[in-house]
């Protein structure tokens, strides 16, 4: 008989079981710990037991240069008062001398968050002090929940992708709201404790347990739902089973909001159960696929992937689509042909065409010849439907305008399309204007645009900023048409609205002047 049936014949109690959503590293020393406890090596298990963080942790607080700035002190003390306040004091986070937990202070860092992990017995934690290009000040709301994300990673509780909590993404938002555990965080770090405290009543008494051991069994992992028309939700189930002696705790993380996932009950010992899956295709076309993560408290299955794929069929389909860049003639009139077609013969009329704005038309012509659209095909195949002719007018107006012809069709599941159109005429500056957001006011910061023109060779003779601390200067750009590439400097001043304007002279016997306007705020 195995040690695991002698176990259980002596009707030994199970040991507790640990929620999804844990670091591998708590996994592990609960397994150890839990294995000691059923060979009755209960001083191997309190020592065990002694890694894993619980009541008074310590940590400290590193920096490469210079002093810790109060500030990160300060939202230290506050994040253990989250963790110390949500668990009525039965959690105590402290700097000290044989800390757990090791905060490093870098001076900046690029966008997104790097979660604290776990390295040789210790979680490790680098914090900057601003962030992104050009740079931000963190916020203190941001600092304190980076720190507290370090605290409960050394808990036990992985960090998720979840917006606005304590162990997900962090907006960096600038709010004077309180840092506090979700309730479904604070429902793990309880479920952690309690686990632990568990285990050491068992290993101060002597108590012998038989080793929790949930056990996930999940099929299918790679789901095809066929072909739907866009706009459908089509869904699949898959099985999961619980092969092991404890709950099976469940939960999910998907990759889209279209992803469609179902509640998060755990599974007893022996229970299997069909669960639905599914996408809604609402605006996505062609075929693609999503990722579902099912997170568990099976140590050997902590994290494990279904992948949904599907092909939708829209309605009709415009080509190009989305926003079509158009170049016009600076002499006379311009037309540009779009099509629509559709894949089975759905009774599509185009009733009308409603172009947004002076200077703009667009007429229609049945049409039967070859499209391609690479979101359905390799190459150019057979189609038929309807030509949109949008024609620009001699006079339509210089420089990058947004504009869009609006189709009015028969079909009630998609009754008007919206063609977009960014038509660019003569010289243009692209952005139309230079916006430095927030920028410290004693910090050189610098932004760029470019100045093109599609067909014509041109050179800048006289360039100049108007208004503020701002100096300019250009470099050639040819990589799309002829230009050139404007890079404007911000030299630093007083805190305040900024604001001005680059002039440029050119050459163009028709473009003589442009003029890109500046703002911005120096903080």
């Amino acid at each position: 008989m195995s040690h695991l049936l002698l176990l259980v014949a002596l009707q030994l109690p199970v040991g507790p079981h640990l929620p999804a959503r844990v670091e591998s590293e708590i996994h592990r020393l609960n397994s150890e710990a839990q294995v000691a406890l059923s060979e009755g090596r209960f001083e191997d298990a309190r020592t065990i037991l002694s890694h894993w963080p619980g009541g008074a942790i310590e940590y400290e607080i590193v920096r490469s240069e210079d002093t810790v700035p109060s500030i990160v002190e300060e939202a230290a003390r506050d994040a253990a008062d989250v963790f110390s306040t949500a668990t009525e004091g039965k959690l105590r986070f402290l700097e000290g001398p044989n800390p757990r937990i090791r905060i490093e202070i870098i001076k900046s860092a690029l966008p997104g968050d790097q979660p604290p992990k776990w390295s040789e017995g210790k979680v490790l934690a680098r914090i900057p002090l601003s962030y992104g290009n050009p740079t931000k000040e963190m916020p203190r709301r941001a600092i304190v929940t980076a720190i507290a994300r370090a605290f409960g990673v050394a808990l036990g509780h992985t960090p998720t992708q979840e917006h606005r909590t304590v162990m997900g993404v962090d907006d960096r938002a600038e709010t004077s709201a309180p840092v506090t555990l979700s309730d479904d965080e604070l429902k793990i770090i309880r479920h952690l404790l309690d686990a632990r405290s568990q285990l050491v009543a068992a290993a101060e008494s002597g108590k012998r347990i038989v080793p929790a051991k949930p056990l996930l069994s999940l099929s299918p992992t790679d789901i095809n739902l066929g072909t739907v028309d866009e706009g459908d939700k089509p869904t699949a189930s898959v099985v999961i089973r619980n092969e092991g002696n404890a709950p099976l705790e469940i939960d999910w993380e998907i990759s889209c909001r279209c992803l469609m996932v179902p509640t998060k009950e755990p599974l007893m010992p022996g229970e299997s159960r069909a669960v639905p899956l599914g996408i809604d295709t609402k605006g996505f076309q062609g075929s693609f696929w999503k990722e579902v993560s099912l997170y568990t408290n099976d140590w050997e299955n902590l994290k494990n992937q279904i992948v949904l794929r599907v092909e939708s069929l829209p309605y009709y389909r415009v080509i190009p689509d989305g926003i079509t860049k158009i170049n016009l003639k600076d002499e006379g009139e311009t037309v540009y042909e779009f099509i629509v077609y559709t894949f089975i013969d759905r009774g599509l009329k185009i009733l009308s065409t409603n172009p947004s704005m002076n200077g703009l038309t667009a007429e229609i012509e049945t049409f039967d010849g070859e499209v391609f659209d690479p979101i359905f095909s390799k190459s150019p195949t057979r189609r038929n439907g309807y030509r949109v002719l949008v024609r620009f007018s001699s006079d339509f107006p210089s420089g990058t305008v947004q504009c869009n012809v609006l189709l009015s069709t028969n079909l009630a599941a998609r009754p008007t399309y919206s063609i977009l159109i960014q038509a660019s005429k003569g010289l243009t500056a692209s952005p139309q204007s230079v916006y430095f957001g927030g920028v410290p006011a004693n910090t050189e910061s610098v932004r760029s645009f470019r100045v093109t023109h599609p067909t014509d060779a041109f050179k800048i003779l006289e360039m100049k900023a108007e208004g503020g601390p701002f100096e300019v200067f250009a470099a050639e750009d040819n990589s799309s048409g002829f230009g050139y590439r404007v890079n404007v400097q911000f030299k630093g001043g007083a805190p305040g609205p900024l604001s001005g304007k680059v002039v440029i002279r050119t050459d163009h016997p028709k473009y003589k002047e442009i003029v890109v306007p500046i703002s911005g705020m120096a903080r």
